[in-house]
Parts: structure tokens; sequence; C-alpha cells
């Protein structure tokens, strides 16, 4: 992976959730956006939760991007003394101790380092690893944070845009290289002691701007599928962002096929349905090339439900819709996150 960025943590809430909680359970996936000055365009970097129980939580973490390209990819072990003690929790990737390392990227503040902020108004010490660059160099990164104010973000959390309280600190890295090399940075946390998760980092790394962004977030609920049957038969509509491609891409990934599940289940369970799946894209690249890939995908989804799930093809249209039916502006990395969707649209009686 490159480009990780270090010293800080991933945050998210949701004000419907008990505590704020985005709960680390199997099936989570957190989506980040990064935007680097040298690069054009978001790019996606997931984080989700393969297993948990009370002794250790298991996660995998990776771009979108590269997924398609790497041979393999490595759980990462959270024990709950990290979760507790740690000066910050991660997850990565790697086949040994050395790559764990390389791959790492601090994603969550413990319990410790979590309640020192709130009671002291700062977190010293934290610490991570950042890869930056083709020559994967490792850079080791420490310094302190210090609270400058609860602030409130908005997240989409499980198709839903919700209002969240963020913890903002603002800080000063030593990345240890030769010369040692300030880092600035600005960072907010989910405002939760058990999972205080990062929402959004803002840093100056050799002079360019770095930003990443909580886009959505799927917290796997009881009740998922009940939930989308409920949309479809009231609403007649709904936003699925469980369904991941790369940039550029109209292939979906494995971590959807959760999503596509429940949708052919809901299919199954009313065999009278038909549905029209719509692709929809952020801003970036053009009417038409958004217009074509946004048809492509949702042409993708709908061979997942035919030739995975056996739904019959002419119980589904697609329509790429493209950049034209945003849901949030286009010119921040949250905007542009809301806006990459499939959405089911259920062709209702009018009332």
């Amino acid at each position: 992976m490159r480009r990780l960025t270090g010293a800080v943590v991933f945050a998210a809430a949701a004000a419907a959730l008990p505590a704020q909680q985005i709960p680390a359970r199997p099936g989570m996936v957190l989506d980040y956006s990064h935007l680097q000055t040298d690069r054009k365009y978001d790019k996606e970097f997931l984080v989700t939760v393969i297993s948990a129980d009370t002794n250790e939580t298991i996660f995998q973490a990776y771009f979108l991007d590269e997924l398609a390209k790497a041979k393999h990819l490595y759980p990462d072990t959270v024990s709950r003394r990290e979760w507790l003690g740690a000066r910050a929790v991660g997850v990565g990737a790697g086949a040994n101790a050395i790559e764990r390392i390389r791959n790492r990227t601090i994603m969550a503040l413990s319990k410790r380092v979590y309640q020192q902020l709130k009671q002291t108004g700062r977190m010293d010490d934290v610490a991570t690893y950042v890869i930056v660059g083709d020559a994967d160099a490792i850079y080791r990164v420490e310094g302190s944070q210090q609270l400058v104010a609860a602030e409130t973000l908005t997240v989409v959390i499980d198709g839903q845009p919700r209002a969240v309280t963020a913890l903002h600190t603002r800080g000063k890295f030593a990345r240890f290289v030769s010369p040692i090399i300030q880092v600035d940075a600005e960072n907010w946390y989910l405002d939760d002691p058990d999972y205080a998760w990062v929402i959004k980092i803002e840093q100056v790394i050799d002079g360019k701007p770095y930003h990443v962004r909580l886009g959505t977030a799927s917290t796997s609920p009881p009740g998922a599928g009940k939930a989308l049957d409920d949309e479809l038969r009231t609403a007649c509509r709904a936003d699925m962002y469980g369904i991941y491609f790369a940039y550029n891409s109209a292939a979906v990934t494995a971590v959807s096929e959760p999503t596509i599940a429940r949708v052919a289940a809901v299919l199954k369970a009313h065999a009278d349905w038909t549905l029209t799946i719509q692709g929809h894209t952020d801003s970036i690249g053009g009417v038409k090339y958004n217009q074509e890939l946004s048809a492509r995908r949702a042409a993708a989804v709908k061979d997942e439900l035919v030739r995975k799930y056996g739904v019959a093809a002419a119980r589904l249209e697609t329509k790429g819709v493209g950049l034209a039916q945003p849901l949030a502006p286009n010119a921040t990395l949250e905007g542009r996150a809301r806006n990459r969707r499939v959405e089911l649209v259920r062709p209702c009686p009018k009332q």
C-alpha cells in the first residue's frame, strides 16, 4: 500500500446509534476517501471486520484500486488489550512482522488514549508508521495532539446521512528520517470511548496537503434485510452504499457480497417485484464518461444477481445516471462519497 497516513486514527458515528457507536462487529465496513495534491481523483480505502469476540478483532484493510493487483490480503488481529491500553489501535496487512509494520495504518484510538484526550485535552506520543512514495520507505511518526473543540460532522451510516460528534485535535508530528521532518496535522475522532474511529484528517506532508474523510460506514446491523424490504415497499427506492467498485472500474468487489445477497433475498421474498438498478457517480471525469461508467456498474450488479442468485433477468432493468443526480456537493470528499452509490428503484403505483 502507498501513502498511508500516520499518527492519526479514524472516526465516525451515528446520532441514532447508542453512544454514537460504529461497533467493530463482523461485516462492518468503513469506506475512507483519500486525496493528495498529485492525484485528481479520490482513492478509496476500506476497513472491514472479518470476525470479533471478547478477546480479539480481526480486520482486513486495503485500497480498492490495489485489491485487483494484490496476490494476498493478510488479516490483522487487534487484541482486547490493544483496544483498551495501546497508544493507538491499528489495522493493516502483512505476511510477517516486518510487512505488518510496512502496511499498518492507525485507525482508532484506544480507550486509554481517548480517556487522556477527554480528561486532559491532549494525547501524548501517539505513534505510527507511514509509507510514502514509490520507494516504500518506512517512516516512524511520533508526536502529541491537543484538543481544539467538539464539532458536528456528517457521515453516511447504513445508507443515511447522520450528524456525529467529533473531537477535533491539532498537532505537529516528527517524522524520523534524515533530516527530521515536521508534519502538521488536524484530526477528527469519533467521540466514543469504545470505537473512536477517525472521521477526518487534514495533514501537510512535504509541503503537500493530504486529506482523508470517512465517506460511508456500514455497521452490518441486525435486521438490515428487513430494513431494505421496508424501504423498497414504502418509499419504493433505496440507496445502496455497500456495493464497491475501484476507481474507473465496473467490477463488483467481493466485499459487496453481503449487500447484494440482501437485495437477492428481498427479490426472492417478493416474486412480483421488479427493480431498476441505477448507477450514480461523483463529478470527477465529466458527464459522458460518468454516464457510461455508471451504466456499466449497474449492469454488473444485475449480472451478480442473475448469475449468482438466480434472479430472473426480466425482473431487473439497469440505468446509468452518472453525475446527473447528486445528493451532496461534489466539492468535498464526503460529498463525492455520498454521490457514489447504487440506487434501487421499484415501480410503485401512485398514491
